[in-house]
């Protein structure tokens, strides 16, 4: 597994450990987007970070448009459910617009408290 952050990365990964290695109940995940100032080799103009707050483990995936947030937050959150057999309690994203309607939605029928910080500043 690539633990490299920049245009080599695989698309989707952990930093620190893998997703089977992590242990107990996920209380808090903090998420964001991030813009980049150059396009990857794939195109992509953003990357969506979760961090899971007990063991400060981050999940990187890059994305070429804002609206790929809650696809990849499904599969962020399938996996690790499959995987480690947890499921975050609450997430925790600035405003943005990414995180609203379907996303609201979402995390509300898995149960999922949705907190929001101020726009453009760290949770």
């Amino acid at each position: 597994m690539h633990r490299f952050l920049g245009w080599k990365a695989e698309p989707n990964l952990f930093l620190g450990e893998t997703i089977d290695e992590m242990e107990g109940t996920i209380e808090l995940v903090h998420t964001d987007v991030c813009q980049v100032h150059m396009k990857s080799h794939a195109r992509s103009q953003y990357f969506l970070t979760f961090i899971v707050e007990h063991n400060l483990k981050l999940w990187v995936s890059p994305l070429k448009i804002k609206d790929q947030v809650l696809s990849v937050f499904k599969e962020f959150h399938a996996k690790a459910k499959r995987e480690t057999g947890w499921k975050p309690k609450v997430v925790r994203a600035d405003n943005g617009g990414e995180y609203r309607g379907q996303f609201e939605e979402y995390c509300r029928s898995k149960g999922i408290q949705l907190e929001y910080t101020v726009s453009k500043t760290q949770s």
